[in-house]
């Protein structure tokens, strides 16, 4: 009874880390994918679509919470399978998750405040510079959320391949 509870949980854990995790890792997708056209883009055009349109509003409030807690989440599932074959690469997951999200503090953040300044002062003159911190900032992020949803993924993969196994075992196929 208490490892199909276990058993339970853990399927429960590893939809909800993927669901949000892939949630995060979309929103990652987006700033790569518009990256090449952004960074072509000239000063009024991107302030105006980065700075002062509010473009990416709800990435820093709804996507924020998100990430924090696809985060939670798969520390969750690699915490619940501490004592199976698949915790490493669970860890690795939730651990570049956590990885992206200090490289953003690190690197996308600092960025964010200089533009918040844009807001009421004039930009400096290398303003391209802070865009660049900025661009790719969020395309490392992304990188190391795909290499950990990659992780994640393997992961719940390799443990229904395994349930189903023990299943098949357990309750015979009839048909044969």
């Amino acid at each position: 009874m208490v490892a199909n509870l276990q058993s339970h949980a853990i399927k429960l854990w590893r939809f909800v880390a993927l669901m949000l995790c892939a949630l995060t890792l979309g929103m990652g997708l987006c700033h790569v994918m518009e990256m090449p056209a952004r960074m072509s883009w000239d000063q009024a055009l991107w302030i105006g679509a980065t700075v002062q349109g509010g473009l990416y509003r709800m990435f820093g409030t709804v996507g924020a919470a998100i990430d924090l807690a696809a985060i939670a989440s798969a520390g969750i599932l690699a915490y619940l399978l501490r004592d199976t074959a698949e915790f490493r690469l669970a860890a690795i997951g939730a651990g570049l998750y956590l990885l992206a999200l200090i490289g953003w503090l690190a690197v996308v953040l600092p960025a964010n405040f200089e533009l918040a300044r844009w807001l009421t002062t004039p930009p400096p003159q290398d303003w391209a510079a802070t865009r660049l911190q900025w661009e790719t900032g969020h395309a490392v992020n992304t990188l190391f959320q795909l290499v950990g949803f990659g992780a994640l993924l393997w992961v719940s993969l390799k443990g229904d391949a395994r349930e189903a196994r023990t299943l098949h075992t357990v309750i015979p196929d009839v048909t044969e």
